[in-house]
């Protein structure tokens, strides 16, 4: 759900991943929101119309840290699976794929603001 901040208020509740989500990440502006759950896909939403955009998927293990590019149409998530993704909206496989060394989990991922 995206919340208000308000108790048990919400401004819409966004269903589309099967289980949990572990984390979303609002682009700049929050017309977009970007998803990673456990069912190893990266969703991206239309948070006007409250509707899930697209799917993305390429990860082999929960998801587990999504962020925005502050130049979209870029985002990036990362996973248990030891990879780290670079997506644009505007293309529906992996721009690149980064793998941990050591195959560990990447735990979050974040771009630099400049």
């Amino acid at each position: 759900a995206i919340e208000t901040g308000v108790q048990d208020q919400h401004f819409a509740w966004l269903t589309g991943h099967c289980g949990e989500t572990t984390c979303a990440s609002f682009a700049p502006g929050a017309e977009r929101l970007v998803s990673g759950g456990v069912d190893m896909t990266v969703r991206l939403w239309d948070c006007a119309a409250a509707r899930k955009d697209l799917t993305f998927f390429g990860h082999a293990a929960p998801v587990l840290g999504v962020d925005w590019m502050l130049s979209q149409p870029y985002f990036a998530s990362c996973g248990a699976d030891g990879t780290t993704r670079l997506w644009s909206f505007q293309r529906d496989a992996a721009l690149r794929t980064l793998r941990s060394p050591s195959a560990a989990p990447v735990e979050c991922v974040a771009f630099h603001p400049s």
